[in-house]
């Protein structure tokens, strides 16, 4: 008997352990949720991995073509695909990713659901949905321009379906709102009801804002105060949630800049906020990366500086103890103005002196590219860079940061990614393992079962929840073990 009892100890001490090592954080919306900092707060994670990468728990396919983040809630994994033109919302089982059920939808696979007390949230253009997260029973639907025409608003520029222009929007779910950005004078943002999906608000624009974005709305707490900030063509601007009204806006983006135009967006890239400083990014053909402070209150905005370095397109930046990473561009002044800058994690002074030299020389006029980069969030110096896989002309970084460490792929908008690295979140960016995948393989169309084949590249990125490492590529999901042993 006393046998037993100790076993029955040694179990219990055991998983008291393992969840003492590991708090479990869900993913409950684009880039985790609705404050976009694809930050999670997890650890005793694996500081390191074995030359093959993390255990492999188990891998599924049948998703569905699509760019749509999972979600990993409780016990339960969503995902939004799309199968021979049918939008497919699945729910698996967490732990085995056997299928619960599955739901045809409105949308296309393209932007990621939200989660809010059992309930999930889905966008297709004009389109909102929502749905039960325990059956995939639809609770209410409504059509956005319908909506807005009852309340006097022009639907020129509402489209009817998702990414028919390029854009692709995730809807913001938070405290009981659902918003979404038409990206108008007349309704720069609009609000429903999470629970009847019911209009709440319209917010109007006070001077130019017009034109959606490849972006998608975000929350920004400041202190005590909590704002929306809707990303336009060009212009940001931030809304009083109980409200709708208009804070300020802020011309970010140039008009006449090439990164974008009216028909084609602007970033995609959310803003990132800290110590009262708002940093806004673009990247495309002239990265920009402009800095803002706010009011105490953020009732109000002022231009700081501008460090166009880090250029983001449609992926993202993320901020680990005062420090920003993302992909980006480096000249040859960045790195001879701050004695600390490293390379690969060495400093230019242990750089072979051709290396040197052939930089030197082309940095004269051109930028070196494809590189993920570290840049102090106060003062925007150069603080460490390395080459990724993936990074080039048309791709940037898919970052995820969770127990100090960066989980990073190339977008295939920049040539082909070869591997999921974890990277150490310091100036020298430290490779600490690689987990190398046949993206190419696994994007043909034969190895899509079924699923729409319409679908270019990479830009989902690594996610971090419950301890585990989640890779969705288009029909495909993959789950890795990131615990450490007890």
């Amino acid at each position: 008997m006393m046998n037993l009892v100790n076993q029955i100890h040694a179990i219990t001490m055991m998983v008291v352990g393992l969840a003492s090592q590991v708090a479990a954080s869900d993913w409950v919306g684009y880039l985790g949720g609705p404050y976009r900092t694809a930050c999670v707060e997890e650890k005793g994670l694996l500081q390191s991995w074995p030359d093959d990468g993390p255990p492999l728990l188990w891998a599924t396919n049948g998703l569905g073509g699509g760019y749509s983040e999972v979600l990993v809630v409780g016990d339960a994994v969503f995902s939004v695909g799309s199968i021979q033109k049918v939008v497919s919302l699945q729910c698996r089982e967490r732990l085995t990713g056997k299928i619960r059920w599955q739901a045809a939808v409105p949308g296309n696979g393209a932007s990621t659901p939200a989660w809010l007390d059992d309930r999930l949230y889905l966008s297709n253009g004009s389109i909102i949905s929502c749905y039960d997260a325990k059956t995939g029973a639809n609770i209410w639907q409504i059509d956005l321009r319908k909506v807005l025409q009852e309340n006097g608003v022009t639907v020129d520029r509402v489209p009817q379906a998702d990414y028919s222009d390029g854009k692709v929007q995730s809807l913001l779910v938070h405290k009981g709102l659902v918003v979404y950005v038409p990206g108008q004078l007349q309704a720069v943002a609009v609000a429903l009801d999470s629970q009847t999906g019911k209009l709440k608000w319209i917010s109007k624009g006070n001077q130019r804002a017009v034109g959606q974005s490849w972006s998608s709305a975000s929350v920004l707490r400041h202190g005590s105060r909590e704002v929306i900030l809707a990303p336009c063509t060009f212009d940001l601007v931030a809304i009083n949630p109980d409200d709708g009204k208009v804070l300020w806006e802020e011309r970010c983006i140039p008009p006449d800049n090439r990164t974008c135009g009216a028909t084609t967006g602007s970033w995609g890239c959310p803003p990132v906020f800290s110590d009262g400083l708002l940093h806004v990014f673009a990247g495309y053909v002239s990265p920009i990366w402009s800095t803002y402070r706010l009011s105490v209150d953020a009732s109000k905005i002022e231009h700081a500086w501008d460090r166009p370095r880090l250029s983001p397109r449609q992926e993202n930046v993320v901020l680990v103890d005062g420090v920003m990473y993302g992909s980006g561009v480096v000249y040859w002044g960045d790195m001879e103005i701050n004695p600390d800058f490293k390379y690969e994690g060495k400093p230019l002074a242990d750089l072979e002196a051709n290396v040197v030299a052939n930089w030197r020389k082309y940095n004269l006029k051109k930028p070196i590219g494809s590189l993920l980069v570290a840049q102090d969030l106060k003062t925007g110096g150069l603080l460490g860079a390395i080459p990724i896989a993936g990074l080039g002309a048309h791709g940037g970084a898919l970052i995820t940061t969770a127990d100090h460490h960066l989980y990073v792929v190339g977008s295939s908008g920049g040539g082909q990614p070869d591997a999921i690295r974890l990277i150490e979140a310091t100036p020298q960016l430290r490779v600490k393992g690689k987990l190398v995948l046949p993206f190419a393989e696994m994007m043909k169309k034969e190895n899509l079962n079924g699923a729409d084949t319409g679908w270019g590249g990479l830009y989902t990125r690594p996610q971090v929840a419950h301890g585990c490492l989640w890779m969705r590529v288009h029909d495909q999901l993959r789950v890795y073990d990131l615990r450490k042993s007890p």
